[in-house]
C-alpha cells in the first residue's frame, strides 16, 4: 500500500481519494494533492492529510468509461 494515497475528508462527510505530490514541500501547514490526472492540484491542510486513512488505488472496484 502506498503512503502517497489517502482518502481525505475535504468537507463534512465528503471524502476524496487523493495523491500527495512529493515534488513540492509542504508550506504553511498545507500539502499539495491531486484527485485525478486531469484535474489541477490543490492544497489540503496537513492535519487533514495526516488524519486520513491510507488506501491503495490498485484495489477496489474498477470503473471504466463506457462500460455498462
Amino acid at each position: 500500500m502506498s503512503d502517497g494515497y489517502r482518502n481525505v475528508e475535504v468537507a463534512a462527510g465528503h471524502f476524496l481519494p487523493l495523491r500527495r505530490l512529493t515534488t513540492i514541500e509542504p508550506r504553511n501547514g498545507k500539502v499539495l494533492c491531486k484527485h485525478r490526472n486531469r484535474h489541477r492540484p490543490f492544497e489540503v491542510e496537513e492535519a487533514r492529510w495526516d488524519a486520513a486513512v491510507p488506501h491503495s488505488p490498485d484495489t477496489g472496484p474498477v470503473r471504466m468509461r463506457g462500460a455498462l
